[in-house]
This record gives C-alpha cells, structure tokens and sequence, in this order.
C-alpha cells in the first residue's frame, strides 16, 4: 500500500532514522544529501535507554550490537597531551563495565539503517532542496541541480 511521497533533506542517522519508519508505512521517499556520496566520519553514537527499545522495534537490535565498538581501555593526558595513566584492564562495551547500552560508530549505524530499507526509499547524492511550491494535491520541490519532482501527499 502506498501512502503517499516524502522528501527528506539530509541523509545523516535522523534522515535514514525517519526514512527507515516512512518505509515501514509504505511512504515513497526521497532522500536529498548535498555531500557526493555516503559521508564518512564522526564520532561513535550512543544507543542506550528508549533509543535501545526503538532499535529493538526497527529488528535491528542484534545487528547493532554485533556492530558495537568495543573500546577498551582508556588513557588519561595532561594539559599537554602527555599520556599520565593507562589502563585496559575495563572495557566501555564488552567487559566489566558493559550495560545493554551500544556505542556504535556513525557510519555502521548509517550503514545498517541504509541496508534495512526497501527499494520504495531513494537517495539523491550531491543534491540539495532550492524551493518547494504547493500544488494543491502536493508539493513541487526543485534541487540544486535543476531537477524537479512532483510529490502527492
């Protein structure tokens, strides 16, 4: 069944977060992303308290704690970088100190919601919205690029 078309900016873990439930619906959409391809980088995500049921309802719980960083150890620095204290005896994810919480790095996260989406989902590189005109029954949306798309809510 479908439901109607959805253009979301941005193709970031909120963009793909959204994308992944509009899915589940049965909404076609359309991810626009300015940057030219999958954006690598950042820092590790946390997933912990009601983050952890959504990722539970999504069915991606055990794949993202298959995907979980493991870190361990830790080291503390001075003001100047210097290393003072060390330490790998306690984990952060897998060892003395776990919790059901799972820090996983942004692009596993990115990667696991972009492989949990149907073909009804479409995502646009190197694109970005320039305005979007009310048509009545829906939206005209035109990119950077000069494409344009028609879309029935």
């Amino acid at each position: 069944m479908m439901n109607g078309n959805v253009l979301i900016s941005g193709a970031g873990v909120t963009g793909l977060a959204l994308a992944f439930w509009l899915d589940r619906a049965g909404f076609a959409t359309t991810l626009i992303e300015q940057a030219p391809a999958f954006r690598r980088g950042g820092q590790a995500v946390d997933i912990r308290g009601v983050a952890l049921n959504v990722v539970e309802k999504m069915g991606l719980l055990d794949e993202a704690r298959a995907l979980r960083t493991r870190l361990k150890g830790m080291s503390m620095l001075d003001a100047n970088g210097n290393e003072t204290q060390r330490t790998e005896e306690r984990t952060f994810s897998a060892g003395r100190l776990d919790s059901d919480d799972i820090e996983i790095f942004r692009d596993d996260l990115c990667e696991l919601l972009m492989g949990a989406m149907s073909e009804r989902v479409e995502l646009v590189y190197n694109n970005s919205i320039r305005a979007i005109e009310d048509q009545g029954d829906g939206v005209a949306a035109t990119f950077a690029s000069g494409m344009n798309r028609n879309l029935i809510c």
